[in-house]
C-alpha cells in the first residue's frame, strides 16, 4: 500500500519492469546473448502519467534507439490497457562475460 486507504503500485516496480524488459530485448539483439551482461547505465526523461492499481496488468513496450558494440539506448513505455501510465529513456552498457 502506497497511501493509507489508496493502494497503488510503487513507481520503482514499474521502472524495474521496464529495465528488465530492456535487458531481455538488448541481449536478444546480440549474436551470442548468453555471452553478455546488460548493465543499466542511466534512466532519464521518466514520466508517470497515471497511477497503477494493484491487480492492473502492465504491458511494456521498449524500442532500441541506438545499439553500439558496448552501449545502447532505449525508449520505454508502460501501459494499462490502452492508457500510457509511464515512459522513459534508458541506457545500458553491454559487456562480455
Amino acid at each position: 500500500m502506497h497511501f493509507p486507504g489508496h493502494p497503488i503500485v510503487p513507481v520503482f516496480l514499474i521502472i524495474e519492469g521496464m529495465t528488465q524488459s530492456r535487458g531481455i530485448i538488448l541481449l536478444n539483439q546480440m549474436d551470442e546473448p548468453a555471452e553478455y551482461f546488460a548493465y543499466l547505465a542511466s534512466i532519464y526523461n521518466v514520466k508517470f502519467r497515471k497511477p497503477v492499481m494493484p491487480g492492473d496488468t502492465l504491458r511494456y513496450e521498449m524500442r532500441v534507439i541506438s545499439l553500439k558494440p558496448n552501449l545502447s539506448r532505449m525508449r520505454g513505455e508502460a501501459f494499462v490497457g490502452h492508457d500510457k501510465v509511464a515512459e522513459g529513456d534508458f541506457m545500458a552498457i553491454l559487456q562480455k562475460k
